[in-house]
């Protein structure tokens, strides 16, 4: 088995690569988390913004695809799968993200980093350490730790947490096609066929849910671009971080959500957060930092 990383870059060690790719990706979850909080207090339904982030975003980063070039029928056709996944995964969870608190769908969201770690062993053939277990472990209860103490002061409804298992798990699969996707097919190319194939799913939800997208309030509008821009910034991060950042790793960075996302709910929806809940926090933040260091080191000792 192998760490499951790639030398993308001339010049760059091993270690480099890793460490790029983990701060990508750090930094793309970090631009995601904020999503469901603009979601959470807009008026239009959560699947309906999905359609249009996905439309939006298709648009933005298609134009940039016209002007390179390089799409071909056979790319276009090879980001179907993920794309289908990745329209499916986020129209449930923004639609969810209003039937449930924003503490209840980060605490299952914890649960996605297992599912990262079992694709990346049985199907990525990656390495897996028991010193990657212990952080895994310590950063899973902490975030664990950080939702549960809190005081949830947000909505909650049973329908609203299946809709973010089945979430989470399509998620899941999407960052697997992605994966295997993307050592053929460029980030912008790979986007704008995600946002297509994304968009007509989330097209056909619309469709069979009989949802309205449209509204006439302006600052619904401008909430849905926002959701637009904060998600394809996001996005592109984490893709360019694909092959570069090991596969587990990238679920259990995962973990960054909840915190900011909770973080951002007690600052902007008065979302109750406890003096626990941040140590929970703490777990977390230092828990992933020690391991993102410790990942990228051991690198350049397996070249």
């Amino acid at each position: 088995m192998n760490g499951g990383t790639e030398q993308t870059g001339e010049g760059h060690s091993p270690s480099q690569v890793v460490r790029n790719g983990l701060v990508a990706c750090t930094l793309g979850y970090a631009f995601v988390a904020i999503a469901p909080v603009i979601v959470a207090s807009s008026e239009v339904h959560g699947t309906a913004i999905a359609f249009w982030r996905s439309w939006i975003d298709f648009s933005l980063i298609g134009l940039a695809c016209l002007f390179r070039k390089k799409m071909t029928k056979e790319m276009f056709i090879k980001c179907a799968p993920a794309g289908i996944c990745f329209g499916a995964s986020i129209g449930l969870y923004f639609w969810a993200a209003q039937m449930t608190s924003i503490i209840n769908a980060s605490l299952i969201v914890v649960l996605q980093p297992i599912l990262f770690v079992v694709a990346a062993y049985f199907i990525f053939s990656e390495a897996f350490t028991k010193t990657d277990a212990a952080f895994t472990v310590v950063a899973i209860t902490g975030a664990v730790f950080l939702v549960l103490v809190g005081t949830n002061t947000g909505t909650s409804d049973i329908k609203g947490d299946l809709l973010v298992v089945v979430s989470v798990t399509i998620g899941a699969a999407y960052f697997v096609f992605g994966r295997k996707t993307l050592p053929t097919v460029p980030v912008p190319e790979f986007m704008t066929g995600v946002f297509f194939w994304g968009g007509i799913t989330l097209s056909t939800m619309i469709s069979i849910g009989t949802v309205n997208p449209l509204t006439s309030i302006g600052s619904e509008w401008f909430r849905i671009l926002s959701v637009a821009v904060v998600t394809l910034v996001g996005h592109l991060l984490l893709n360019y971080s694909q092959g570069k950042a090991p596969f587990h790793m990238m679920g259990v960075l995962n973990l960054l959500m909840p915190v900011l996302s909770t973080f951002l709910a007690f600052w902007f929806l008065d979302q109750g957060v406890t003096a626990l809940q941040f140590t929970g926090m703490a777990v977390v933040i230092l828990a992933l930092a020690l391991h993102s260091f410790l990942r990228s080191s051991v690198s350049d000792s397996q070249k």
